[in-house]
């Protein structure tokens, strides 16, 4: 930083793109799932009511109808009534002409399974341990000590399971795991939360003094307006979508995931062109998204959307808050920031 507290040249950013995966991740990701599968059985064997676990809480049968009703419309059965069958619908739902349509229908879809929760084996029946992402029943996180607590606890009790040493002085009781359990689920958001404001500082840095016209996608149909996605760089944001003065009223499908004009018709997972700025006025700088060429939208008329950088808005869901699905296929949420000879990476905190 410099004078002031400005940042200096050496400090923007000037390049930011979707973090790559290979297939070598995936290869080490398999690898590390078996391992915390087998510790996860291991432990519950010799501490079956103060071993500390991790579940997926399997969404609720209608939430993915929505997202079903939209694809049906690009001719795309789509099923999930388990997670067998999630993965494999995902896998399905492509366009041999678009390439990324099936990373958009995975992002969706993501955001409708809930959050991975740290719980201890003692507070809940055995039939509510299971991992709905993972298709586990016993799953646990034991593979990154250096950056987890949750890892170091568990350390602790295998090394006391294989003779390596003692647990410490009063062990780990169930009411410690229930109170670290709690502890860390907080932490978890919190450090969502700060590294999302980070995205958004960075994104706004990079888009300041720039217009960039981008592929979109509409994720959702709302009133008013759609959620749209780019995914070049992986930012969301809620567009207003009015009639143009003088045309008749839009008619706003939220169940049917479309607009309709008199002879037009915008729908969820289509893909249109948007402009991305960064809107200055006011007392906070924000991210400023513009459909610019659907038919739906009268040339002249200017329909935009203004959010926060990073795509959320008050009232609507928090995209950047992705539930952990490793063994689904999807899209990387990581974006990857440029900076000088440097980089700088961000990744909502997603692990297994």
């Amino acid at each position: 930083m410099g004078e002031g507290g400005h940042p200096t040249g050496q400090s923007l950013p000037i390049g930011m793109a979707s973090y790559p995966t290979f297939s070598t991740n995936s290869l080490i990701e398999e690898f590390m799932v078996l391992a915390n599968v087998t510790v996860g059985r291991e432990l519950v064997k010799h501490f079956p009511s103060n071993t500390l676990l991790r579940c997926h809480p399997e969404p609720e049968g209608s939430a993915f109808k929505p997202l079903s009703t939209a694809l049906q419309a690009h001719g795309i059965r789509f099923d999930a009534h388990s997670s067998a069958a999630l993965k494999r619908s995902l896998r399905q739902a492509m366009k041999p002409d678009d390439p990324m349509f099936s990373d958009v229908v995975a992002s969706a879809a993501l955001r409708l399974i809930p959050q991975a929760r740290y719980f201890c084996s003692g507070s809940r029946e055995r039939e509510d341990w299971r991992h709905y992402g993972l298709a586990e029943q016993i799953y646990t996180h034991f593979t990154s000590p250096i950056r987890r607590y949750a890892d170091q606890v568990i350390h602790r009790l295998l090394a006391h399971v294989i003779d390596w040493e003692p647990l410490p002085q009063g062990g780990f009781p169930q009411e410690v795991i229930e109170s670290t359990c709690a502890g860390i689920n907080l932490r978890f958001v919190m450090a969502q939360h700060a590294e999302r404001a980070s995205a958004e500082l960075y994104t706004l840095l990079y888009f300041r003094g720039k217009n960039v016209v981008e592929d979109a996608y509409v994720l959702k149909v709302r009133e008013m307006g759609v959620q749209l996605l780019v995914p070049r760089y992986r930012i969301e944001s809620f567009a207003m979508v009015l009639s143009p003065p003088g045309s008749e009223p839009l008619e706003y499908d939220v169940a049917g995931e479309q607009i309709r004009s008199a002879d037009a018709v915008l729908r969820a997972f289509e893909k249109v062109r948007a402009s991305i700025s960064v809107n200055e006025d006011g007392l906070k700088p924000r991210l400023e998204v513009r459909i610019v060429d659907h038919r739906i939208l009268n040339p002249s008329t200017e329909e935009h959307a203004v959010a926060d950088a990073g795509g959320s808005n008050e009232g609507e869901p928090n995209a950047h808050e992705q539930p952990e699905v490793s063994q689904l296929p999807g899209v990387s949420t990581r974006k990857r920031f440029q900076r000088g000879a440097a980089y700088r990476s961000t990744q909502t905190p997603s692990s297994q």
